[in-house]
C-alpha cells in the first residue's frame, strides 16, 4: 500500500531547495487485527510517496466465517523527519489488492490519518460490490480534507486502515486482501536477491534447528518472506518483460530450492510453525507460486514437471488441501491447488509425470478418492452455502482434473478410480447438481457451463476402454437414468430446438442407445433391474417428458429393457458346447472347460476330446494370451454373456421368421443365389428393434466375409478361429443343412470401439421354431466408431 505525499506541498518559511528524499522515517509502530508486529515495513520513495508493505492483511466473509474475520484494521504510527521550512500531507492511498465478492457481498477499504497533537482527521475510502473479482488491482482512497503536518517540525502521524467484507446473503462469500506495495518492489534486480533466500542448502535440518534455534528462526523467516516476495514477482512477470527475462533462468535453476522451502514450511513435522499464519491462505499462496512459475515460460514448465520434488509437492499440497480443517469456503478452494492441477493436466507429459509419481508413492487411491470427496462436498455442502453458478463452476474445474486422469492408460490408476466407484460418485454428484439447477429453473440446465459439466461426466462412459460392463453398472447405480430423464424433461417440444437443447437431445439419445446396446450383457441388465423400476414406462412415470421424439425413444428403451430382463430370468441352466459335431440339444448343466485357456466349453469329455483334435489344439495358445490380456482390462467375454445373447437371438429369430424364409433372404441383393449361399447379419446396435436391422451377405462371392464385415474388422482373431468358422460355413453352404438349420450372424458392441459378433447355427424344431445349436464368438475393432459424444450430425429432423 502506498501513501502519496501531496504534490502541492509548499515552502513554509525558508526558500530552500529540498527534495522529498530528505524526508525519512524515524520510527514505525503497528498494531491491529490485520498487522501483527513485524509484518509491516515502510520506506520513502523517490516519487514523493511512502510505501508500506504488509505480510498478511485480509478480510473475508462466508456462511461459516466469524465477524472478526470480516473486519480487520491496522493502526500505524509513523515518525517522520521533516526538513526545516517544509510540511507534508497525504492526498490518497493506493492499495495493491486482490478481491473476490459473491452476489450481495460488499467489500470496502477506508483509511484515516491525523497528526499527534491535532484533533482534525482526514478520511478516504472506496468499495466494491459483488459479484466481482480481481487477482490484482489498485484501489484508490482519496483523502478529504487534506491535513498538513506542522511546518518545519518532525511529526508523528497515525494512519488507521481497515478492510471490511459485509455479507448481505449468508450463502455467499468474499474477501479482500492487501498485497505488498507496487512501489519500488518490482525491479529485475530484486529477483536474484529473492532467490538467495530460497536455496535448497539453506533449508534448516532438524539438527541445525536444535543446535542454533535463533539462527534457524531468522533463516526460516527469510525463506517465508522470500516466498511471499516471489509470489508477487511471479504475478507481474507477465506484464513486465524485464523481470520475466531475469526470472526465467533463475526459476529453472532453483526448482529444487523453491520446492524444498515450500515443502519445509508446509510439512516439516518436527518444527515449531511460528512462521505460519492462516493455513488455508498458506496453501493458496504456495500453490499459486507453483502455478505462476510454470505459467511464466514453457522452459520452466518442462523443467518443473521433470522434477520429482515438484511433482511430489503438487501431490502433497493437493492431498493435504483436502483436510477439512483447511476448507473455509468454495472461493478459497478455487484459489488453491485446483488451478495448479488443471494447468498440469493440460499436458500429456505432466499428466504422465503426476500419475507415475502418484502410483510409485502409493497415492493413486488417495488422489482419486480426494476428487470424489470434492465432487460430493460441492453438491452436498457448498450447494447450501454458495451461489449455484459458483458450485457449477467448481464442479466443472474438478471434472477437468478427473478426465485426463481417467484417460491415463495405467492399470494401477484405473484400479484406483474403480476402487472408489468413480462413475457411481460422478453420476450421483451430477444428478444432485442437475436437480438443484432444475429447481432454480429448468432452462438453466442448458447454460453452457452446466451442460458441459453434465456432458463431460456422461462422456466418461464412452471413452473408457476397460471394465466396460462395470462402468455401465456403476453409472446406473449412480442414477444415470434419473439424470437423463431430468434433461429430457427440460427439452421443449418444438420443431426447431435451440442449440443447447438440441445437443441435450442428442446426448440423451446417444446415451440411451449405448446403454441399450450393453443390455445385451446380463451383468448390465441385472444392475438395471436392481436399481430401476423396469416397468417405469408402463407405470406412466415419464409423462412429464414433453418432447415427442424423446418420449418415443424412452418408450422403446424401456420396452426393450423389460424384454431383456425377462430373457435373463428365463435363461435355462444348460451349458454351451463348442464341439461343432455335437448333436445333443438337451445339454446337462455341468460343463467341461479347457483348463489351459478357459475359453472353450463342452457338454461332455467326449466333445472336448473331439474338438481338441479338430480345432481347439491350434486355437488354445492364442486364446490363452487373449484371455490374459482381457483379464487385466476386465473385458472378458463370459459364458453367461454368450448364453444370454444366444437366448435373446433365438427369441428375435423366432419372432421374425419371415426374415429367414427363402423368399426374403437376399431376394433383392442376390437374386441368383440359393438360400443356403446367403447369411443374414443382424445388427443389434440400434435403439430401434434390432431384428429389423438385417443385412444379407453372400457366402458364394465372399466366403470369408466374417474376417471383415461392413461393421467391424476381425483380422487379429481370424488366424486362430479361421478353420472352425470355415468348416461351419462350408457345411452350411453345401446345402445339406438347409432343411434343418439356418446360419445367422449377430453383431453387437462391447464399449464404443470394440465389436463382438456371434455366428449362430439355429436348428428347426417341431412347430417351425428355431433353437441355437452352435455358436462361434469373435471380437474385433469397430470400423465406424463415433467413440464419444457429441454426434457430428443430428437426426432430430429425420
Amino acid at each position: 500500500m502506498s501513501f502519496k505525499i501531496s504534490s502541492f506541498a509548499v515552502l513554509c518559511a525558508l526558500a530552500l531547495q529540498v527534495t522529498a528524499q530528505t524526508l525519512s522515517i524515524t520510527s514505525l509502530g503497528a498494531i491491529g487485527t490485520g498487522c501483527a508486529p513485524g509484518t509491516v515495513k515502510a520506506r520513502v520513495n523517490s516519487d514523493e510517496s511512502i510505501s508500506l508493505s504488509f505480510s498478511d492483511f485480509k478480510a473475508e466473509t462466508s456462511a461459516s466465517g466469524s465477524i472478526s474475520d470480516s473486519r480487520v484494521n491496522c493502526q500505524l504510527t509513523l515518525g517522520v523527519q521533516v526538513p526545516s521550512g517544509y510540511q507534508f500531507a497525504f492526498d490518497q492511498t493506493a492499495l495493491n489488492a486482490a478481491y473476490s465478492a459473491g452476489s450481495g457481498v460488499k467489500l470496502s477499504s477506508s483509511t484515516l490519518y491525523y497528526f499527534q497533537g491535532q484533533l482534525s482527521q482526514s478520511l478516504g475510502n472506496c468499495a466494491v460490490a459483488g459479484p466481482a473479482s480481481s487477482g490484482q488491482t489498485t484501489l484508490i482512497n482519496k483523502f478529504s480534507p487534506i491535513l498538513w503536518s506542522p511546518c518545519g517540525q518532525n511529526s508523528v502521524v497515525n494512519l488507521n486502515t481497515d478492510l471490511r467484507a459485509d455479507n448481505g446473503d449468508t450463502k455467499n462469500s468474499g474477501y479482500i486482501s492487501v498485497r505488498n506495495s507496487t512501489k519500488g518492489d518490482s525491479t529485475p534486480e530484486t529477483v536474484p536477491v529473492v532467490m538467495k533466500f530460497l536455496q535448497v542448502e539453506d533449508v534448516p535440518s532438524p539438527e541445525t534447528r536444535r543446535a542454533d534455534p535463533n539462527h534457524s528462526k531468522m533463516v526460516i523467516r527469510q525463506g517465508a518472506q522470500g516466498l511471499k516476495l516471489l509470489e508477487y514477482l511471479l504475478h507481474i512477470t507477465h506484464v513486465t518483460p524485464s523481470i520475466e527475462k531475469v526470472a526465467t533462468p533463475l526459476l529453472v535453476q532453483n526448482v529444487d530450492g523453491i520446492c524444498a522451502w515450500i515443502d519445509f514450511l508446509m510439512f516439516a513435522p518436527d518444527a515449531d510453525p511460528f512462521w505460519k499464519e492462516d493455513q488455508g491462505d498458506q496453501y493458496n499462496l504456495y500453490a499459486n507460486i507453483l502455478y505462476n512459475a510454470i505459467q511464466t515460460h514453457s522452459s520452466i514448465f518442462q523443467v518443473y514437471i521433470s522434477s520429482r520434488g515438484f511433482v511430489d509437492l503438487v501431490l502433497r499440497l493437493w492431498l493435504r488441501e483436502g483436510d477439512k480443517s483447511l476448507i473455509t469456503s468454495i472461493s478459497n478452494e478455487m484459489l488453491g491447488s485446483i488451478p495448479l492441477l488443471t494447468v498440469m493436466l493440460g499436458s500429456e507429459d505432466a499428466t504422465e509425470a503426476l500419475c507415475e509419481r502418484a502410483i510409485a508413492s502409493g497415492l493413486a487411491g488417495k488422489l482419486t478418492k480426494s476428487l470424489m470427496v470434492k465432487l460430493l462436498q460441492a453438491v452436498r455442502i457448498y450447494i447450501n452455502t454458495a451461489p449455484l453458478p459458483t458450485v457449477v463452476n467448481y464442479v466443472d474445474k474438478i471434472m477437468k482434473i478427473i478426465v485426463p486422469l481417467t484417460k491415463y492408460n495405467n492399470d494401477a490408476m484405473i484400479k484406483a478410480f474403480h476402487a472408489n466407484e468413480y462413475l457411481t460418485e460422478i453420476i450421483t454428484a451430477l444428478d444432485i447438481l442437475s436437480a438443484a439447477v432444475e429447481k432454480s429453473h429448468p432452462s438453466k440446465l442448458w447454460e453452457t457451463t452446466c451442460f458441459t459439466v453434465l456432458a463431460t461426466g456422461i462422456n466418461l462412459l464412452f471413452t473408457a476402454r476397460t471394465r466396460i460392463l462395470q462402468n455401465w453398472g456403476e453409472a446406473i447405480r449412480g442414477d444415470l437414468l434419473g439424470l437423463l430423464v431430468r434433461m429430457s424433461a427440460a427439452v421443449s417440444n418444438t420443431k426447431d430446438l435451440p442449440d443447447m437443447q438440441l445437443r441435450g437431445y442428442e446426448l440423451v439419445r446417444y446415451t440411451l442407445s449405448h446403454l441399450l446396446i450393453h443390455l445385451s450383457y446380463p451383468k448390465v441388465v441385472k444392475q438395471l433391474v436392481r436399481c430401476g423400476n423396469i416397468n417405469a414406462w408402463d407405470a406412466g412415470e415419464y409423462s412429464h417428458i414433453r418432447n415427442e421424439k424423446l418420449a418415443n425413444i424412452w418408450e422403446i428403451f424401456w420396452k426393450d429393457a423389460a424384454e431383456r430382463a425377462v430373457v435373463r430370468e428365463e435363461i435355462p441352466g444348460a451349458t454351451v458346447c463348442d464341439n461343432i459335431s455335437c448333436d445333443v440339444m438337451k445339454r446337462p448343466k455341468h460343463s467341461w472347460i479347457c483348463s489351459r485357456c478357459v475359453t472353450a466349453s463342452y457338454c461332455s469329455p467326449r466333445c472336448q476330446a473331439e474338438d481338441w483334435k479338430r480345432f481347439h489344439k491350434s486355437e488354445c495358445y492364442r486364446a490363452k494370451q487373449d484371455e490374459i490380456a482381457r483379464e487385466m482390462t476386465h473385458t472378458r467375454y463370459r459364458y453367461s454373456d454368450r448364453h444370454f445373447q444366444m437366448s435373446w437371438a433365438q427369441i428375435i429369430c423366432n419372432d421374425s421368421l419371415p426374415l429367414f424364409d427363402r423368399d426374403q433372404i437376399g431376394r433383392q441383393a442376390f437374386p441368383d443365389h440359393k438360400p443356403y449361399e446367403i447369411v443374414p447379419i443382424v445388427d443389434c446396435t440400434g435403439i430401434l428393434v434390432p431384428s429389423t436391422q438385417v443385412f444379407p451377405e453372400s457366402l458364394r462371392l465372399n466366403p470369408r466375409w466374417w474376417v471383415g464385415t461392413n461393421h467391424a474388422n476381425y483380422e487379429v482373431q481370424a488366424s486362430s478361429i479361421g478353420p472352425r468358422v470355415m468348416a461351419l460355413v462350408e457345411d452350411f453352404r453345401s446345402g445339406r443343412m438347409w432343411e434343418e438349420y439356418r446360419l445367422v450372424d449377430f453383431y453387437f458392441l462391447y464399449g464404443s470401439a470394440e465389436a463382438l459378433s456371434l455366428l449362430m447355427l439355429l436348428k428347426r424344431l417341431p412347430g417351425g421354431f428355431y433353437k441355437v445349436a452352435y455358436s462361434i464368438p469373435r471380437r474385433g475393432v469397430r470400423k465406424t466408431t463415433q467413440g464419444t459424444w457429441p454426434i457430428p450430425k443430428s437426426d432430430y429432423d429425420q
